[in-house]
């Protein structure tokens, strides 16, 4: 006990200070942190030096991942999702599973011998004709997938006509209207045996007593009775198609105002919006429209129905932000996904029993490099177009990732957001182009969704910890509006490097983005040639 304390005090006797001048100044060799007496005790970095003074684009890793074989990884999810589906609670059964883990081949399996038919929703209309085709190599019978109108070759005048009543939030009403568009129609019209054909597929899929392969969106609008025959099985986070944000321009709402064809009611609760300014919780508030009213407003382009029941929104001079909420059926459901956060679910759903399992990691068979140089917001490249280039050159010879906006300039049409799940990219180099961070008042809204009182949103840079490591970041102070950010960024990121499903493939993934993604190699300085 004695000579502890003497090393103690002889510690803090070292002028720490002096010594890391020194080594900063004259480029002297760093000790590693193994001669340190303090290395079991401290969530040190690669030395001493990048411990203590770790540079505003290094990645530093606070603590060593420790990885299992791949056979191990598997089999924890094959028994993770076999215990969810014996269950016969009624819980929202969350497994996190590494991305090319075979969470799809897992549900097939147990598809082929179930005894109760289940519905897999999976978030896109291209995913789920995969999901139905590898259903079929598996020799999976009574199966069928629900439709999608842009397959049925119906007239653009029809289908942007039904599509105006999804734009203003009132869906129930769009097959309505398709029948009785339908109802006027002569058989001889090149539409007639289209549209049929496609409300018979909307109503036998939803009778259907066999197992259903559907989207994330379909499923929150199957009727009721369909979850007291099936089990659910979601594929992928369905969080983002709960939880969407959409806007209204204040010159598009001051004129909805003024519109005969809407009832005081509704009238006077958009004039409130218009008043607001900043985040604001709403009262319930909810309105019925008849279909004269909904022909005579849809031309606004807006989601009324949406903007009018939203519990959560934002206004400034300019626009209203608002969020809109799917309610999630009633039923037990199981969620196999790569990005899953299991705080949000439980701030969100505090009433709803969680059950969370995440399965170990495997290593990757594969390579992933990431430059962390900058932080390559979409900012950065709007300022400096001799960046962009030098981007193209380096990702010259893979297939790229990056924003919507500025897809074409790398000749690619994958960006973030429309490629979840999509296996055509397997076993290819990729570069992933750039920091996916959304618009502020769409983290303040799910932050207030989960909780948070907000008054101000306001990011500023600071060097955080995350999955352990330490990073610099432009985010937040609130520990709610840090974790909806924090979650956003790994997630989408994390399914753009995915893509190539680097567990099983021997390919490489370069990432250009100051927010770290898993099992890289980071280098803080941007090279003009890769390396191996």
């Amino acid at each position: 006990m004695h000579s502890e304390k003497n090393a103690e005090q002889h510690y803090q006797n070292i002028n720490w200070k002096e010594i890391l001048t020194a080594i900063i100044k004259d480029n002297l060799p760093v000790p590693p942190c193994e001669n340190c007496d303090y290395c079991d005790r401290c969530s040190h970095s690669e030395n001493m030096l990048s411990t203590a003074k770790p540079t505003r684009r290094e990645v530093c890793i606070l603590k060593k991942e420790r990885y299992v074989d791949l056979e191990t990884a598997h089999q924890d999810l094959q028994n993770a999702f076999q215990t969810a589906m014996a269950s016969a609670e009624n819980k929202l059964y969350l497994i996190k599973g590494q991305t090319a883990l075979g969470k799809t081949s897992t549900y097939l399996n147990y598809m082929k011998d179930s005894v109760r038919p289940v519905v897999i929703a999976v978030p896109t209309h291209e995913l789920k004709r995969q999901i139905f085709y590898d259903a079929n190599l598996h020799g999976i019978e009574a199966i069928c997938a629900t439709p999608d109108i842009a397959t049925y070759g119906i007239s653009e005048e029809v289908t942007e006509e039904m599509q105006d009543f999804y734009d203003i939030g009132a869906g129930a009403c769009a097959l309505r209207f398709l029948a009785e568009t339908l109802q006027h129609m002569g058989k001889d019209n090149p539409d007639y045996e289209k549209i049929s054909r496609f409300l018979k597929d909307c109503k036998s899929t939803a009778r259907f007593q066999g197992h259903i392969i559907t989207t994330h969106a379909k499923l929150l609008h199957l009727p009721k009775e369909v979850f007291q025959t099936h089990d659910v099985i979601l594929d992928e986070d369905i969080f983002r198609t709960i939880f969407r944000t959409e806007s209204v321009s204040m010159h598009t709402l001051k004129k909805m105002t003024g519109s005969r064809y809407l009832p005081d009611s509704v009238k006077s609760r958009l004039n409130g919006i218009c008043l607001k300014r900043g985040y604001h919780q709403m009262d319930e508030f909810e309105v019925e429209l008849d279909a004269k009213q909904l022909r005579k407003i849809r031309h606004f382009g807006v989601n009324l129905y949406g903007l009018l029941r939203a519990k959560y929104i934002h206004a400034d001079r300019e626009r209203v932000t608002f969020l809109i909420e799917e309610p999630l059926p009633d039923c037990k459901m199981v969620m196999l996904s790569a990005t899953v956060c299991r705080e949000l679910y439980q701030k969100v759903y505090p009433n709803r029993a969680i059950d969370f399992h995440e399965c170990p990691k495997a290593e990757y068979r594969g390579q992933v490099v990431q430059y962390t140089d900058s932080s390559y917001s979409r900012y950065d490249f709007q300022n400096d177009y001799d960046k962009i280039r030098l981007l193209k050159e380096l990702c010259r010879d893979a297939t790229v990732i990056t924003f919507k906006v500025i897809e074409k300039e790398f000749i690619t049409h994958y960006h973030f957001g429309n490629v979840e799940g999509i296996n055509v990219l397997k076993g290819k180099d990729l570069s992933v182009v750039g920091l996916p961070n959304l618009d502020e008042v769409v983290y303040g809204l799910y932050a207030m969704c989960a909780g948070a009182s907000l008054a101000k949103v306001h990011m500023y840079p600071q060097r955080i910890t995350y999955q352990n490591k330490s990073f610099f970041l432009n985010t937040y102070k609130d520990e709610t509006l840090r974790m909806v950010q924090t979650w956003l960024l790994s997630s989408q990121l994390e399914q753009a490097v995915g893509r190539a499903r680097l567990l099983r493939e021997d390919c490489r993934v370069f990432v250009y983005a100051g927010f770290p993604v898993e099992q890289a190699k980071y280098i803080d300085r941007l090279c003009v040639q890769k390396t191996e």
